[in-house]
């Protein structure tokens, strides 16, 4: 069984998710201060040991055109940080702000105001 971490890239913060054992699901972590490369590299690291991680899955931003823009050349200089972990790169477009949310994708969706899950 592997472990994998996620990581969302950010020139302040970073954001981790840990997968369970079976890497089927996960969940998030502490964001990591994005300080130094220094600091990012010595937390990941840790991490890496504590939890057993064998890979790093990157989030690689795109424009809505499907381009590369300067925050992609950013995970790409990180990236290039820290190529002594196994990692791979995942392509997104989207913040989380533009995806349905959990609830509404689940099909729970916002009831009309007077209306109640109890009145139903």
């Amino acid at each position: 069984m592997s472990r994998l971490l996620g990581i969302d890239y950010g020139t302040v913060r970073i954001g981790l998710a840990l997968s369970d054992p079976t890497g089927t699901l996960a969940s998030p972590l502490p964001f990591l201060p994005n300080q130094s490369p220094q600091q990012v590299t010595q937390a990941l690291s840790e991490l890496i040991q504590t939890h057993q991680i064998t890979a790093l899955i990157i989030g690689l931003p795109r424009n809505m055109d499907g381009t590369y823009g300067p925050s992609a050349q950013k995970v790409r200089d990180f990236i290039s940080q820290i190529q002594k972990y196994p990692s791979s790169y995942h392509p997104h477009r989207r913040t989380p702000h533009h995806r349905p949310s959990l609830k509404t994708a689940c099909g729970n969706r916002p009831q009309p105001e007077g209306i109640t899950q109890e009145s139903r």
